[in-house]
C-alpha cells in the first residue's frame, strides 16, 4: 500500500503533470500531421485497403509501417492510451491533493500580520488611522474587510476576489474533463457513412436499429446566383417509425438520443441526388463542452481576478499597510500607492 500511496503522490507533482500534458500534446500533434484511420472504416477490410492505398499514394510505401504500427490509429495506440490514463491520473492527483489548501485559503483566512518582506508583498507605513476610516476606504474599493483587536492593536484584513484561489481547482478539473472527454471520443465514439438517394432509405448500422431516409435536397442562392447553403431533409426511422425528422446542413445536424447526422456531400444521378451522410456517436462531446467551459473560466479567473488581499495593523502612532496578490499582478503597488495617498488625506 505504500509503494501505491508513492506512485499516487508522484503522480500529483506539478511537473510530472506538465511533462505528460506536454507529451500528450505531442502526440495529439503527431496525429493531425498524419492521415487517420477513419473509425467507420477500421472493421471494414475492403474500405480499409482502399483508403490505406489512396494514402499510400500520397504519402509513399512508408504508410504501411506507420499503419503497422499503430500511428494511423493513435485513438487506439498503446503508448497513447497508457499516456492518456496516466495523464488524467496524474490530474486527478492534483487536484485532490491540492484542494484542502485551496479550500482554505478560499474561507478560512487567517488575520495574522505577515512579515514586511514576503516575496511579492508591498508594504507602507502611515501616521495612525481610525479602523472605520481604514474599513470605509478598502470596502469602496471592493474589498471584504475583517477585523480582529487585542489590546491596543487593531488588525484588519481585506480580500478581493477571494474565490478565484479555487481557479486552480477549476482548471484541474477542465484538463481532467478534457481528458475523459478525449478517451470517451476515441474508444466508445465512431461515424458511420451512409449513401442514401432520393426518397430512399439506407441502415445506420452499428447496432443503432436506426435507418435515415432522403426527403429532399435543396441548394439556397442568395441574389447574384453564387450557393447560399446545402439543405437536406432526413428522418430517422426505428422500423417503420420516425422517430427524428428536420433539415441537415453541413455544420448543422440533426440529433436524436447523442447522434448526430450530419451532411458531407451530395452527388447528381439520374432520377434524383445522392445525399453523403455522416452519423456520429460522440459520447465525449458533452464533457469535452463541459471542460472547455470550466478551463476558460478558471484561466480568466487566474489572469483576470486574480486574489488580492491587504492587512493593515493599526497600532499607536501608525499603521503599517501590506498588500500582496495570489498571482502575477501589475497593479498592486499601485494601488497601494493609491490607497496610501487617499488615506493621507483623510
Amino acid at each position: 500500500m505504500s509503494t501505491l500511496r508513492r506512485v499516487w503522490r508522484f503522480l500529483g507533482r506539478m511537473g510530472v503533470a506538465s511533462s505528460l500534458l506536454f507529451l500528450l500534446l505531442l502526440f495529439s500533434l503527431l496525429g493531425s500531421l498524419l492521415p487517420q484511420l477513419p473509425p467507420s472504416i477500421v472493421g471494414n477490410p475492403a474500405r480499409r485497403a482502399t483508403w490505406l492505398a489512396a494514402a499510400r499514394e500520397r504519402w509513399g510505401p512508408a504508410i504501411e509501417g506507420l499503419y503497422r504500427w499503430g500511428f494511423l490509429t493513435l485513438s487506439r495506440f498503446p503508448l497513447f492510451v497508457a499516456l492518456l490514463v496516466l495523464t488524467a491520473l496524474s490530474t486527478l492527483s492534483c487536484t485532490l491533493s491540492r484542494w484542502r489548501a485551496a479550500w482554505r485559503q478560499a474561507f478560512h483566512r487567517s488575520l495574522r500580520f505577515p512579515a514586511a518582506h514576503l516575496p511579492g508583498s508591498h508594504t507602507v507605513t502611515l501616521p495612525s488611522l481610525p479602523a472605520a476610516d481604514l474599513r470605509a476606504a478598502l470596502e469602496e474599493r471592493g474589498y471584504r474587510v475583517r477585523a480582529a483587536s487585542e489590546g491596543e492593536v487593531t488588525c484588519l484584513r481585506a480580500d478581493r476576489y477571494g474565490l478565484s484561489g479555487l481557479a486552480t481547482l477549476v482548471t484541474h478539473l477542465a484538463v481532467l474533463l478534457l481528458v475523459v472527454a478525449y478517451g470517451l471520443s476515441g474508444w466508445l465514439g465512431w461515424r458511420a457513412e451512409v449513401a442514401v438517394g432520393p426518397g430512399e432509405v439506407a441502415a445506420v448500422g452499428r447496432g443503432t436499429g436506426l435507418a435515415v431516409r432522403n426527403d429532399g435536397f435543396t441548394v439556397a442562392h442568395y441574389p447574384d446566383g453564387s450557393v447560399a447553403d446545402y439543405r437536406a431533409q432526413v428522418a430517422l426511422l426505428a422500423g417503420d417509425r420516425v422517430v427524428a425528422e428536420g433539415v441537415v446542413r453541413v455544420n448543422g445536424p440533426l440529433r436524436f438520443r447523442g447522434l448526430g447526422v450530419y451532411l458531407m456531400g451530395f452527388r447528381e444521378r439520374e432520377g434524383g441526388g445522392v445525399l453523403t451522410l455522416q452519423v456520429v456517436h460522440d459520447p465525449g462531446e458533452g464533457v469535452a463542452l463541459a471542460g472547455g467551459l470550466l478551463l476558460l473560466a478558471g484561466v480568466t479567473a487566474t489572469v483576470y481576478l486574480p486574489h488580492r488581499w491587504v492587512i493593515a495593523r493599526l497600532e499607536r502612532g501608525q499603521t503599517v499597510l501590506t498588500v500582496r496578490s495570489s498571482g502575477r499582478d501589475d497593479g498592486v503597488e499601485a494601488e497601494l500607492t493609491a490607497l496610501a495617498r487617499e488615506l493621507a488625506g483623510c
